[in-house]
């Protein structure tokens, strides 16, 4: 839970960290379709 703290302070904005092979198939389209990956 650090890490996403870390992040959101950063970021200034709510993040969620998830593992791709851990969304339920049936939101993994939705939630795939709407990521922003930061660089």
């Amino acid at each position: 839970m650090d890490l996403k703290f870390f992040l959101e302070d950063l970021f200034k904005c709510k993040v969620d960290l998830v593992v791709i092979e851990a969304i339920k198939p049936d939101l993994k389209k939705y939630i795939l379709e709407n990521v922003k990956y930061a660089t």
